[in-house]
């Protein structure tokens, strides 16, 4: 338990039927600050005693939580420290981009135990789903070789692409993955793995990475600048992520900027396909990263001009 600062957590609710709500809000709580005792949960969560109790009771059954040794502090009753379980859950992270996708294994602390990555194939998600799904089944047998017990503690997927979702394009964007926004992905996922799966824009869903276990661990309010093919923004607003219509907020994307006398949206300026295009590079090219860290190693004056 850390004395030294105050402890971050959102507020749980005493009324009745919300009691996985309330997990969730100790759980976060836990992960963020690290071991607490029920008295600084209850303190934390504005939950009462009694309800700290019975879900560290609860959560300890389920292998979640366990106690630590006790803490004295002052002229008091010692006070026992609970803290999460590493091993207690596992979650699978997918990312879908234009050209290739990625998926990691992380633990209940967000530790990346498991990462892969492979390439998709031209044709949109009629090609690319067995791709993903044979790499997410990769990871997860990976994973069982580090953890026996991890299919049943595997609680889900989290899926992440560029948005913006629920806009109207062209059909022919080379800046919007409409062809999967269209797709039914969620539903193939699902069928697919056996899992529950949740699906966000790429932006935010690393803004509540970086939340949960990076550089805005523990913060109230952050900014999390996402450049990728294209570029957008998370935004972490009173400790929690601020979604927006359709999940769009902080889609920076299709701002307009003015450039060589016209307008022109941000990520056709600063992004990474803004920067494949003035170098020429197929972004689809497995070589792709190396290629670009060789022309800045030899000082090419596309690059650092």
């Amino acid at each position: 338990m850390n004395d030294s600062r105050p402890i971050r957590a959102k507020s749980g609710t005493n009324h009745e039927g919300t009691s996985a709500h309330n997990r969730r809000v100790m759980i976060d709580a836990l992960r963020i600050n690290g071991a607490l005792s029920r008295a600084d949960l209850a303190r934390a969560t504005r939950l009462t005693k009694q309800t700290v109790s019975n879900i560290i009771e609860e959560l300890e059954r389920d292998g979640l939580v366990s106690s630590q040794e006790a803490v004295r502090r002052g002229r008091g009753q010692p006070s026992t420290p609970y803290g999460l379980v590493p091993e207690g859950a596992f979650a699978i992270g997918l990312q879908i981009d234009r050209h290739v996708t990625r998926a990691v294994a992380v633990d209940l602390v967000g530790s990346v135990l498991v990462r892969d990555e492979a390439s998709l194939p031209p044709g949109g998600p009629s090609n690319g789903t067995k791709v993903i799904l044979d790499l997410v089944a990769s990871v997860r047998s990976k994973l069982a070789g580090i953890v026996q017990q991890s299919e049943k503690r595997l609680v889900g997927l989290g899926a992440a692409m560029p948005g913006p979702f629920g806009v109207a394009g062209s059909g022919d964007d080379p800046w919007m993955m409409e062809t999967w926004q269209k797709f039914p992905l969620l539903e193939t996922l699902t069928a697919g793995t056996g899992l529950d799966v949740g699906l966000q824009n790429d932006a935010a869903a690393a803004a509540t990475a970086e939340r949960m276990v990076g550089a805005a661990h523990g913060l109230d309010h952050a900014v999390c600048l996402f450049v990728g093919y294209g570029i957008g923004a998370g935004l972490i607003l009173n400790g929690e992520l601020y979604r927006g219509t359709n999940g769009n907020a902080g889609e920076i994307g299709m701002a307009l900027l003015f450039a060589d006398g016209k307008s022109t949206p941000l990520e056709h300026r600063a992004s990474l396909a803004s920067l494949y295009q003035h170098l020429s590079i197929d972004p689809a090219d497995p070589g792709l990263y190396a290629r670009i860290n060789d022309l800045s190693l030899r000082v090419d004056q596309r690059i650092h001009a």
